[in-house]
């Protein structure tokens, strides 16, 4: 077991521990030279909250190793509330319990580093609480990157967000869900009075402002910061390739033009590295979350760059129960959309199961460098750093029982671990969450778009068939009538060849189905595997059209079990789905491990 992680290709390394900020623990990431080797600036990075620090996470690692590689050592964290870090996003006070988080940090990227000077590095958000801590704290050096001017005005971009989900379960709740992250009233309102226009900007001396070159720029914050009476010095960059960076996370793109530009402002100019050996006598490995009664260790397996967080309750259940381990959904890291894995792993931690959530190697913090296949959500390779990690868990923390469990890609990845560890006796079962595709592998790829397709516009028509206000919407689907006509022409060919084929199998002239095969050799290894499938995902419609006599004597059988999640999407998205989904998924665990 280390605490450290040696990036290839680069010349940094990364050293994760957990800040007890306030009482409360925040997860960090120190990025330092491999040399122990920098120059007397150091960075800490305030990233964007909500589904804006999901999309920049890629893309601000990438910042952070870059940072530490030129000799400037750098601190990635997440806020209270977010990421991997505790509490609950709708705690009272949350917006100054987010400046002592970015104090704390400073305090100990100064404690561990030795350095002087601090450039603080905000995103989005992230800029817009930068810049406020800076009210009261000096620092050296500020970027400003894209910011929200006005506070408010980002409260209403996240407003206008959750009237668009089609989801909305009531209006009494005290908390807006925008693409699947809470902003409490009140943090809203202590965000609406934030206004970087009438800040005064006198305790920085330096500040670079990147905005977007595809925006119409407004002069006036460039105008607010290089006020006269200030004397602070400021900087305006136009990045290219901000849409980019901040895409759907399969889909990110690094702007690296922009990341060397950082690099050569923040970096002092004829100043020669000095040695310091970095202490982390206080970097915790351990912290106990108290909003999960559970406690939370880093862990890395030995001989491999994968990282994960392990989740042990301090009250465990009489009777062992299997850890559930959580592989990446999609290219999202270890946290989950919507945080979605932390948030499980906290509820799996109340009612005494553990569980681990980590990074594949080629996704999240497990990336090293820049490999080629960084970033895909269905590695060749994902088997392997599965049985690495079984294997850790069981020589380290000695469980010997698991299950695997993931959503989208996650679910993908796992199904196919436990077919290719057949013999591995240690895995009882496999949970799919929201699959979409079985098969996407190089060597056994199906493309399944059309039918992802085709099984969520069924969905769709079904149930505006059944609601005369919608028929409306259904005939103005795509535009005209043609592409309806053309979707019953399908369906109804799918049906009776869906009908031909379950005939001709039943008289042995058809071979059965890849996936009925698959879920066979789950039937004959004792493997149980389970589905909680969203009521507005395909997933279910896709199962069944293709192995639904498999699947229903195995339900008969109680070697597979399937459960709908009412008026949920893909990921979950609404905090009321989120819930009942992590609900049944934990009495799921306990009505079956503890009989």
């Amino acid at each position: 077991m280390s605490g450290t992680v040696d990036p290839s290709k680069t010349n940094c390394q990364r050293i994760p521990f957990w800040l007890d900020s306030e009482s409360t623990p925040v997860y960090c990431c120190l990025h330092v030279s491999s040399e122990q080797r920098h120059n007397q600036i150091g960075v800490v990075i305030c990233s964007p909250l909500g589904f804006e620090y999901t999309h920049s996470h890629r893309t601000l690692r990438h910042l952070a190793d870059r940072l530490a590689s030129a000799g400037i050592p750098t601190i990635r964290f997440d806020y209270h509330g977010s990421g991997d870090s505790d509490a609950d996003l709708r705690a009272i006070g949350r917006v100054e319990k987010i400046q002592q988080n970015i104090g704390s940090t400073i305090n100990q990227l100064k404690q561990a580093t030795g350095v002087t000077q601090v450039c603080l590095i905000g995103v989005r958000l992230g800029a817009t609480l930068a810049a406020l801590y800076t009210e009261q704290s000096p620092i050296d050096k500020l970027i400003l990157w894209s910011p929200c001017v006005k506070g408010r005005a980002y409260v209403r971009e996240m407003m206008a967000l959750e009237k668009l989900a089609a989801h909305s379960e009531g209006t009494d709740q005290d908390f807006i869900d925008s693409g699947g992250f809470i902003l409490s009233n009140e943090t809203a309102e202590s965000l609406g009075q934030i206004n970087l226009l009438k800040m005064e900007y006198s305790n920085i001396n330096n500040v670079l402002l990147i905005e977007r070159s595809d925006l119409k720029t407004d002069q006036k914050l460039l105008r607010a910061i290089s006020n006269k009476e200030t004397r602070t010095s400021c900087e305006h960059y136009l990045m290219e390739g901000y849409a980019d960076m901040m895409a759907e996370p399969q889909e990110t793109k690094i702007p690296f033009d922009t990341i060397e530009k950082v690099v050569n402002w923040i970096k002092p100019q004829n100043t020669a590295h000095s040695d310091f050996e970095i202490q982390t006598k206080d970097f915790k490995q351990v912290a106990f979350h108290p909003s999960a009664n559970s406690y939370e260790r880093i862990c890395y397996p030995i001989g491999s760059n994968l990282i994960g967080i392990l989740t042990t309750p301090k009250a465990t259940q009489d009777k062992p129960i299997p850890l559930v381990v959580l592989a990446n959904s999609g290219s999202v890291h270890r946290v989950g959309p919507n945080r979605l894995y932390v948030e499980l792993a906290r509820e799996l931690g109340k009612a005494g199961i553990a569980s681990f959530r980590f990074d594949l190697r080629n996704l999240g913090e497990s990336v090293m460098g820049l490999p080629v296949d960084e970033n895909h959500p269905y590695p060749h390779d994902s088997t392997a750093d599965i049985e690495d990690i079984i294997n850790h868990l069981q020589s380290h923390f000695e469980y010997d029982k698991f299950v695997l469990a993931g959503l989208c890609s996650g679910a993908h990845n796992v199904f196919h671990a436990a077919i290719e560890l057949e013999h591995d006796k240690r895995i009882n079962e496999v949970i799919m969450i929201n699959p979409l595709a079985f098969y996407r592998r190089p060597h056994n790829f199906q493309d399944n778009s059309k039918e992802q397709e085709m099984a969520k516009d069924s969905e769709q028509y079904r149930k505006s068939l059944l609601d005369p206000s919608k028929w409306k919407q259904l005939f103005s689907k795509r535009g005209n009538l043609g592409y309806i006509f053309k979707f019953v022409i399908r369906l109804l060919w799918k049906k009776l060849a869906s009908l031909f084929f379950s005939v001709a199998r039943i008289f042995g002239i058809a071979q059965q189905t890849q996936l009925s095969k698959d879920l066979n050799q789950y039937r004959n290894s004792d493997t149980h595997i389970s589905f909680f499938i969203a009521s507005k995902d395909p997933g279910k419609k896709i199962l069944m059209d293709n192995a639904k006599s498999t699947v229903n004597s195995m339900i008969k059988a109680e070697q597979l079990f399937l459960y709908d999640i009412e008026n949920a999407d893909h990921t979950f998205s609404n905090f009321q789905c989120r819930s009942r989904f992590i609900q049944k998924f934990v009495k799921h665990i306990l009505n079956k491990y503890l009989k």
